[in-house]
């Protein structure tokens, strides 16, 4: 990969999601955000990010629905699902673990970019 990464970041809670892309953009990533689950699936065809943070409660559609409507597509793309609810998602790790990740919130930066180094690396 050349270039900065390019990070889809779905995520509701709007101040949350301008301190998250603040701290991709320090981390040399270009973000776009998307408010909800269908903001999301229309931004990852329009865009075609390298990865996807994805919250996994969304006003309009959980993760697992966001998710599986995305990787309709574009069934390899990288997805870290964020939640404070611990949902289980082993199903969803287990069947990708080289292209889905789990962070719980609130989660620090170093965690965040470890994981996105980790899913897409750098040529």
């Amino acid at each position: 990969m050349t270039g900065p990464r390019r990070i889809l970041l779905v995520e509701d809670r709007e101040e949350v999601a301008v301190a998250v892309a603040a701290l991709l953009a320090e981390h040399g990533c270009e973000v776009e955000i998307a408010l909800n689950g269908t903001e999301g699936v229309s931004a990852v065809d329009a865009w075609l990010p390298d990865l996807v943070i994805l919250d996994f409660s969304l006003p309009d559609f959980d993760g697992r629905e966001v998710q599986r409507r995305m990787r309709g597509a574009h069934p390899d793309l990288p997805i870290i699902f964020v939640s404070a609810d611990h949902p289980d998602l082993r199903d969803l790790l287990e069947a990708r673990p080289d292209c889905t990740a789990f962070l719980h919130k609130p989660y620090d930066g170093a965690s965040l970019t470890a994981l996105i180094d980790r899913l897409t690396p750098r040529g």
